[in-house]
């Protein structure tokens, strides 16, 4: 496995473009946004496309700490 920084290395993407694709795909499929990430990495892993499969899944791994701090801001 990947860690998260090696799969932005290989996206070719900066650390902000990660985040903001997560924050967009949080804000867009609220609880599937993990599924939905999941499936487009999968797509891409599919077609042979690596980079963008390594986009999607650091965007997961950014996911759980969206998540956190929408909690901790709403509570």
């Amino acid at each position: 496995m990947k860690t998260r920084e090696e799969l932005i290395e290989i996206s070719g993407r900066s650390e902000q473009e990660i985040w903001l694709l997560a924050a967009g795909m949080l804000a867009r499929h609220g609880d599937h946004a993990e599924q939905t990430l999941a499936t487009m990495a999968n797509d891409e892993i599919d077609q042979g496309n690596a980079r963008d499969a390594a986009m999607w899944l650091a965007a997961a791994s950014f996911l759980g700490d969206l998540i956190a701090l929408q909690e901790k801001h709403l509570n």
